[in-house]
C-alpha cells in the first residue's frame, strides 16, 4: 500500500514542477512579445521610410503590420531624434493614419488619424499639422456625420510639454465707456 501512494506523490510532484516550468516559459514569451512590440514594432525592414530632403536621415518611418494587427508611425527631427508617436490599430474597430502633405524639407506637414469604432453611426478624424522638424503643432477633432453645430476652436488642441492641450475660447466684456 506504501508504494503506490508513494508514485503518485512522485507523479504529482512531477506534474506541479512542468507545470510551473511551462507557466513561467509562457510568461517570459509573453513578456518578450510585449516588450518587442512596445520597443520596436517590426523590423526596419519591414518599414515605409520618408527622409528629409537631400539627406540620408528619416523623416517618418511606418512599420509593417505586426501580428496583434498594430503598426507605428514614428516621426523624427533632422538629427535622428524621435518627436511623436502613432499607433494604429486594425481590430473590433480601426485607427488609420495617411499622410497627407509634406514640408519642403521632407518633414511631414498634415496628416489624418482616422477612427471607426465597430457598431457605431459614428466615426471620427483628427487633423494633426507638423512644424518643419516634425514637432506636432496643432490638433483638430471632427465628429461625422456631424449632428450639431461645433463653435469654431471648440475642438482644437495645441502641443505643449508632451502632451495636448484643449484650446480655450475666451468671451470677451465690452468696454465701459464713461
Amino acid at each position: 500500500m506504501q508504494r503506490p501512494n508513494r508514485l503518485l506523490s512522485q507523479f504529482l510532484g512531477l506534474s506541479l514542477a512542468l507545470c510551473a516550468v511551462a507557466c513561467t516559459n509562457l510568461r517570459d514569451a509573453k513578456s518578450n512579445a510585449e516588450k518587442e512590440r512596445l520597443s520596436e514594432g517590426q523590423k526596419p525592414m519591414d518599414s515605409t521610410v520618408y527622409f528629409y530632403k537631400n539627406t540620408s536621415k528619416p523623416s517618418v518611418v511606418i512599420t509593417d503590420w505586426n501580428a496583434e494587427n498594430r503598426r507605428f508611425v514614428r516621426f523624427y527631427d533632422p538629427y535622428g531624434q524621435i518627436t511623436f508617436t502613432i499607433e494604429d490599430i486594425r481590430s473590433s474597430y480601426s485607427s488609420i493614419t495617411d499622410l497627407r502633405q509634406f514640408h519642403e524639407n521632407g518633414a511631414l506637414a498634415l496628416l489624418t488619424i482616422t477612427l471607426t469604432p465597430d457598431g457605431s453611426r459614428y466615426w471620427y478624424t483628427s487633423n494633426l499639422t507638423f512644424g518643419i522638424n516634425n514637432e506636432p503643432l496643432w490638433k483638430e477633432d471632427v465628429q461625422h456625420p456631424e449632428d450639431h453645430v461645433i463653435f469654431p476652436g471648440s475642438n482644437k488642441s495645441y502641443w505643449k510639454d508632451g502632451k495636448w492641450v484643449k484650446q480655450e475660447i475666451i468671451q470677451e466684456q465690452p468696454v465701459r465707456r464713461n
